[in-house]
């Protein structure tokens, strides 16, 4: 008994291990579901392509839709401004109508005051002068009575006819 390595048996051999290997293959896969588990990763690949697709798409979209917003920002800024200046301005004349009508309350409520107060002192000055007047009257009545005796007694006596 001895080896033969003619090309035949080595044919042959490799035939029966090529069958025996294939055969060992078949029944792994049957046993192990490798048709299901390929099936299944195909299923998953192609979804992930598909997916990955509509992401680039999506992703393209959302680039040219950025870029038109980034082409509008400057008139954007440029219409963000004006308003805020437009806004600035109505407020600005605002605060000096609001500004200038108080300040002619001020004006008048102070022309208000400085008039009754200068009627005030009037008032009080005709008293002080008419009681100054009517004192120095008094006193220089008395002093030409005091001067006079017989005027003081004709006086007397035109009050005491009077009454």
């Amino acid at each position: 008994m001895g080896f033969n390595f003619g090309i035949e048996n080595i044919i042959h051999a490799n035939a029966f291990s090529f069958a025996a290997m294939v055969g060992i293959f078949y029944f792994l896969g049957k046993k192990l579901k490798l048709g299901d588990a390929v099936a299944s990763i195909s299923v998953k690949i192609k979804e992930a392509v598909d997916n990955s697709e509509k992401r680039k798409a999506d992703s393209a979209t959302d680039l040219r839709s950025a870029q038109v917003d980034m082409e509008k920002l400057p008139q954007q800024i440029d219409e963000l401004c004006q308003e805020a200046r437009n806004t600035a301005a109505g407020l600005s004349e605002k605060i000096k109508e609001e500004a200038e009508n108080k300040t002619k309350i001020i004006e008048e409520n102070t022309k208000k005051t400085i008039d009754y107060e200068i009627k005030t002192t009037k008032d009080i000055l005709s008293k002080d002068v008419s009681k100054a007047s009517l004192k120095i009257a008094q006193d220089n009545m008395q002093q030409v009575l005091d001067k006079d005796e017989a005027m003081h007694k004709r006086i007397i006596e035109e009050c005491i006819d009077a009454i």
